[in-house]
């Protein structure tokens, strides 16, 4: 498994070090995987709605601090097997 965060090389390896060590993780700062994978900006709704506010409630409690990166880019999962996408789920909303 392999995690792609938008954050700098220094502030994943802060962020992993204390909350998964053993994680494989690489920066993308210039959002160039994020497009690759046809991750985009959210909307209004995405990034604000309802869900949004009583999922940030239940993170607080678990310690995930300020945002790093773009906060406004949307996350997915991707399973690549070989030069091709054989799973993926891309989040309804931040």
């Amino acid at each position: 498994m392999l995690l792609v965060h938008l954050g700098s090389p220094e502030e994943g390896e802060r962020f992993f070090a204390s909350r998964w060590p053993e994680a494989r993780a690489v920066s993308d700062e210039d959002e160039e995987l994020y497009e690759a994978f046809g991750l985009k900006k959210g909307s209004a709704g995405q990034l604000f709605g309802p869900r949004v506010f009583l999922s940030g409630l239940k993170a607080i409690r678990h310690g995930v601090g300020k945002p790093v990166g773009n906060p406004l880019r949307m996350s997915g999962w991707f399973l690549v097997d070989g030069d091709r996408v054989a799973w993926s789920h891309v989040h309804e909303h931040a």
